[in-house]
C-alpha cells in the first residue's frame, strides 16, 4: 500500500487544482480568470436565511478543483474580497472598493464572483459599474426572487434595489425565473435608474425566447453580467440553499445559457454565484458538484 501511495503522489495531474493559485499583488497574464471570493453570509442572516453560504466558496473551488483540465487556462487566481466588519453598510463599500481596483488592474481577465449571500452582487455590479462606463450593463439574474425589497435595512433580498439607488447609469435587468408565490407585490415596483424584465425560464423555448431577446444587445455596446441565486435553479438539482426552489431553472437550462453566452455572444467577463449552502448539501456534495461543473463551462471557455 505505501509503494501505491508513493506512486500516486509522483504521478503527473491535470487536475484544476494543480493550477489553482491566491491572486497576488502583480499583473496576471491577459485572459486569466480570477475567482473573487466573498466568504460571509451577514446578508442571509439579516433577510432570516439559515447561515452556511459563507462555506459555499470554499466547497464549490475544492470540488472545481476535482476536475480535469479541458480548456487553454494556464492559470487560476482566487481572492478573497468581503470585508467581516461589525457595520454591514461599511462593508459592502470596502468590498465594492477592493473588488473595482481589481477589474480595474486585472483588466483583460474573466472574474467569477462566488458567494455568501445575494447581496455580495451588490458590490460586484457597483464595482464593474464603475469601470464599464462606455457600455450598458445588461444583467441576467437566474433566481426565484428579485431582490429588489424595498427595506430600510441592506440585506441578501435588496441588492439590485441597492444599485439601482448607486449608479447614475441606465441599465437592463432581466430577471429569469422569479415567480410570484416568492415575491411580495412590491418587489414589482420601478426602478429608478433601470428597467426590469421579468421572463420564465424553466423551458427550452423559454430558452430559445431570452436568446431572442439578447439579439436586441450587441458586445460592442452591452455588458452583459450573468448571477445566479443557487434558490432559483430546481431542488432536484440544488438542493442546498436556505430557501430551496420546488419549481425553479433546472441545471441543464443554465448550461446552455452558459454556453451561448460562451460562444454565440462571445464571452462575458463577469458572473456570479450565490447562496449555495454546503451545510445542507447532500453527503456527496451534489450541489457543490453542480455549481463547479457551471464553473468549469465558464473555465474552459475561456
Amino acid at each position: 500500500m505505501q509503494n501505491i501511495e508513493k506512486l500516486l503522489l509522483t504521478r503527473k495531474t491535470s487536475k484544476i487544482s494543480s493550477i489553482i493559485k491566491p491572486l497576488g499583488a502583480n499583473k496576471v497574464p491577459i485572459k486569466s480568470t480570477i475567482v473573487l471570493t466573498s466568504s460571509c453570509d451577514k446578508g442571509v442572516q439579516r433577510n432570516g436565511g439559515r447561515l452556511g453560504s459563507r462555506l459555499g466558496p470554499k466547497s464549490v473551488i475544492f470540488e472545481l478543483g476535482k476536475m480535469e483540465l479541458t480548456g487553454n487556462n494556464t492559470q487560476l487566481y482566487t481572492k478573497e474580497v468581503s470585508s467581516d466588519l461589525s457595520d454591514f453598510d461599511k462593508s459592502q463599500e470596502c468590498q465594492t472598493k477592493l473588488i473595482n481596483e481589481l477589474i480595474v488592474n486585472q483588466d483583460g481577465s474573466k472574474f467569477i464572483h462566488l458567494g455568501g449571500g445575494h447581496d455580495h452582487v451588490f458590490s460586484l455590479l457597483s464595482a464593474i459599474g464603475k469601470k464599464v462606463t462606455k457600455k450598458k450593463l445588461v444583467i441576467l439574474n437566474v433566481d426565484a426572487h428579485l431582490d429588489t425589497r424595498i427595506d430600510d435595512w441592506s440585506h441578501s433580498g435588496t441588492p439590485f434595489r441597492q444599485f439601482d439607488k448607486f449608479t447614475s447609469s441606465p441599465y437592463q435587468l432581466i430577471q429569469l425565473g422569479c415567480h410570484r408565490e416568492t415575491n411580495n407585490k412590491d418587489n414589482y415596483q420601478s426602478l429608478k435608474n433601470g428597467s426590469m424584465e421579468i421572463m420564465s425560464f424553466r423551458s427550452k423555448s423559454d430558452l430559445v425566447s431570452l436568446i431572442k431577446y439578447l439579439g436586441n444587445f450587441k458586445p460592442e455596446t452591452h455588458e452583459i453580467i450573468l448571477s445566479v441565486d443557487c434558490d432559483g435553479l430546481d431542488l432536484s438539482d440544488i438542493p442546498a440553499v436556505s430557501a430551496p426552489n420546488p419549481y425553479g431553472t433546472h441545471f441543464e437550462q443554465l448550461i446552455s445559457l452558459i454556453d451561448y453566452l460562451q460562444s454565440d455572444w462571445g464571452g462575458i467577463s463577469y458572473c456570479g454565484f450565490y447562496e449555495l449552502n454546503p451545510l445542507l448539501d447532500t453527503l456527496s456534495n451534489h450541489s457543490s458538484k453542480k455549481i463547479a461543473w457551471a464553473l468549469n463551462r465558464l473555465i474552459s471557455k475561456t
